[in-house]
Parts: structure tokens; C-alpha cells; sequence
């Protein structure tokens, strides 16, 4: 009986290994899920912090949102204000070269009534010595106007004609050189 106590030995010892092997295995295997566990507990850490961080970041960016919100209402209410004194500016400067204009204007009006008050002061002795009415003073006003420019075309008409006078002058003088020199050529 004792090769078979032994094989039974060999077995045994064989079982043993592979018992042993596997409980290896099975310690690595929970060693390598310990550390995976730990990985993730880690990652999870960083997750949670990145997070964080995120949310302090939104935090400030509604703040600097509403910062400029406030900041955009404001220069808002300026630029109205702004306009606002613009336009009354312009209103009253309107109004105030428009009572300028209406009094100048008037001005202009007195001037003319008063030039023609001294017109009438100046014109009615040289009418009442000539025994004159204001339209025959118009009519010999402007048929003095029409005789003055008359002269000036009779005059312009002269000016010509004495410039045409002299060409042709000049013209017989150089005809009378041609023929004397003709003349005194067929002497010789």
C-alpha cells in the first residue's frame, strides 16, 4: 500500500501548489483593486476640486456679468442725460437766434422806411422845381439809364470803327511803299 500513500502524497502536494497559486493570484488580483480603487477614489478628489474650482470661476463671471450690467445701465442713463442737455441746449440757441433774426428783421425794416422817408425828403424838391410826378421821375430815370447805356454801345461802335480806320490805313501806306518800289525798279 505505500506507492499509493505516496501518489496521494504527490497529489496532495500538487493540489497544495495549485491552492497556493491561486490564493497568489487572488492576491494580486485584490491588491490590483485595491490600487484601481484608490486610482479612482484620487480621480474622484481631483474631479470634486476641478469642480469647485469651476463653480468659484462661474461665481466670479455672474459677478463680473452683473458688474457690467450695472455698468451698461449706467452709462445708459448718462448718454440719455447727455442728449438731453444737447437738445435743450439746442432748443434755447434755436430760440435765441430766432428772436436775433425777428429783431434784425425788424431793424432792416426801419432802415428801409427810414431810406425811404430821406429818399422822399431828397427826391420831392427836384420834383415840385421840375413840376414832376414819382412815375415821370421813374420814366426820366430810366430813360436817362437807357441814354447812358446807348453812349456806351455808340461809344464801343466808334472805338471800332477808329480801329478799322487805322488797319486800313496802314494797309494803303504799305500798298503806296509797294508801288513806289515797283516804280523806281521799272525806272532802272
Amino acid at each position: 500500500g505505500r506507492p499509493k500513500s505516496r501518489w496521494s502524497e504527490a497529489e496532495t502536494r500538487s493540489q497544495l501548489r495549485a491552492a497556493e497559486d491561486k490564493f497568489q493570484e487572488e492576491l494580486l488580483a485584490w491588491d490590483s483593486a485595491v490600487e484601481r480603487r484608490s486610482s479612482i477614489k484620487e480621480d474622484l478628489r481631483l474631479a470634486k476640486d476641478d469642480l469647485k474650482k469651476l463653480d468659484g470661476e462661474h461665481r466670479e463671471a455672474k459677478k463680473q456679468k452683473d458688474k457690467t450690467i450695472v455698468h451698461r445701465k449706467n452709462l445708459e442713463s448718462e448718454l440719455k442725460a447727455c442728449i438731453k442737455l444737447s437738445k435743450d441746449r439746442l432748443q434755447s440757441q434755436i430760440s435765441e437766434y430766432d428772436g436775433k433774426l425777428s429783431n434784425f428783421h425788424a431793424e432792416l425794416l426801419e432802415v428801409d422806411r427810414q431810406l425811404q422817408g430821406l429818399l422822399h425828403k431828397q427826391l420831392q424838391p427836384f420834383l415840385d422845381k421840375h413840376d414832376l410826378s414819382h412815375e415821370q421821375a421813374e420814366e426820366l430815370a430810366k430813360g436817362v439809364q437807357d441814354a447812358s447805356k446807348e453812349r456806351a454801345a455808340v461809344k464801343s461802335l466808334l472805338g471800332n470803327t477808329q480801329k478799322q480806320l487805322e488797319r486800313e490805313m496802314k494797309l494803303h501806306a504799305k500798298l503806296d511803299e509797294e508801288v513806289q518800289l515797283s516804280s523806281e525798279k521799272a525806272k532802272d
